[in-house]
């Protein structure tokens, strides 16, 4: 029996996350395949998860974010794109500035090469870690303080994190 999303989407234009098993058929369902569907195979990790449903939230409606975010004295203004480390503004590049947002949104987490490339190009993207290592340098140049230590660190066998 095949599930006619376009009944439920017809009480509104709400996101929708499809959860299906790893080599179920989706033709199975009629999912409509526009920007506010995201179907996302199992397994995946809860991390894979919450990425994948921020990210359907976000394209929704931008109102689920804060125009601003805050990390010490570097800030982001989300609505124009603009970064300020102190009083001073920093341009960076669009992928440079999605990589520093998913940093800056929770501080205090250590992200994966495939975590950070999943936020940045969606989990259908087959992009190499070097490719993060690169923007990752990039932002490195671009706001590291002048004293040696750096904004973003790196943890051997994990990933990325803000210090």
């Amino acid at each position: 029996m095949a599930l006619d999303l376009r009944k439920i989407k017809g009480l509104g234009s709400l996101p929708i996350a499809f959860l299906v098993d790893q080599g179920e058929l989706v033709e199975n369902y009629n999912i409509a395949n526009d920007d506010l569907t995201k179907v996302i195979s199992r397994p995946f990790t809860p991390n894979e998860l919450m990425i994948n449903i921020t990210s359907l939230l976000r394209q929704y409606s931008p109102i689920f974010q804060d125009k601003f975010i805050k990390y010490k004295d570097i800030s982001m203004d989300l609505s124009t794109y603009k970064v300020f480390r102190g009083k001073k503004q920093i341009h960076f590049g669009p992928t440079e500035f999605k990589i520093l947002q998913l940093f800056t949104l929770n501080p205090e987490n250590v992200y994966s090469c495939k975590e950070i490339i999943d936020y940045v190009w969606g989990t259908d993207k087959e992009i190499a870690c070097r490719t993060i290592d690169v923007h990752i340098n990039r932002i490195r140049k671009l706001i590291d303080l002048n004293d040696g230590r750096q904004v973003i660190r790196m943890i051997r066998a994990a990933g990325y994190c803000l210090d």
